[in-house]
């Protein structure tokens, strides 16, 4: 899937373990975005770096917290919903 991501959508990649900018700073204002969010574990450092080197992928941090994977997605879109209400 992410072989044929298109460019101009930000792929918000939770990556727990990896220096990551805050989800709320990272939110673009406009335009489309998405969140990829890890199994229970957390990716490996392989796919952190994988995913790193990707123009699109932009590391977030859903905070000190550590969640799983279907409470991750909760969060991450509320945050989505509340910075994209906070720029407008």
């Amino acid at each position: 899937a992410l072989a044929a991501w298109p460019a101009e959508m930000k792929l918000l990649a939770c990556l727990e373990r990896e220096r990551a900018r805050p989800v709320m700073e990272a939110v673009p204002a406009t335009g489309p975005c998405a969140v990829l969010i890890g199994p229970e574990g957390g990716f490996t450092a392989e796919e952190m770096q994988w995913l790193g080197g990707l123009p699109f992928v932009v590391a977030v941090d859903l905070g000190p917290s550590i969640l799983r994977s279907e409470t991750a997605a909760c969060a991450a879109l509320s945050a989505i919903m509340l910075a994209r209400a906070a720029k407008i």
